[in-house]
């Protein structure tokens, strides 16, 4: 997962001009990260194949 948020951020670092705003990006989609991350019950391909079961 680290080196998909190092991609990230060279991407918007690229893409914006500013190391800056990569960081302050990368920052907030930890944040929103780890919140979705809080939430109760299970998301994405878990929960589709769980649903299967």
């Amino acid at each position: 997962m680290e080196a998909d948020f190092r991609e990230i951020a060279h991407y918007v670092s690229r893409e914006s001009g500013s190391a800056a705003i990569a960081r302050q990006f990368v920052r907030a989609l930890r944040h929103k990260c780890r919140n979705l991350a809080t939430l109760p019950g299970t998301m994405g391909e878990t929960a589709r194949n769980s649903a299967l079961d």
